[in-house]
């Protein structure tokens, strides 16, 4: 099985569940939209818990983690 993961580290879930393995970090690409719908304009205030955009995919962290089941 490692040569069909390449380089990437793995390791299983629990000691107890021999058949479950975590593979990753994965290296992903965001994609982000070129110019998001903004809810606010420029110099409008922005009170909390108010949403920026109605775009719920604008963001992330760039790395994902892959869970192997047999």
């Amino acid at each position: 099985m490692k040569e069909k993961i390449d380089n990437l580290s793995f390791q299983n879930y629990r000691p107890t569940k021999k058949n479950i393995l975590v593979i990753g970090l994965v290296p992903v690409v965001d994609i982000i939209p070129p110019r998001p719908k903004l809810l606010v304009s420029d110099g409008e205030s922005v009170k909390l818990d108010q949403p920026l955009t109605i775009n719920p995919n604008v963001g992330g962290f760039g790395k994902g983690i892959l869970m192997w089941v047999d």
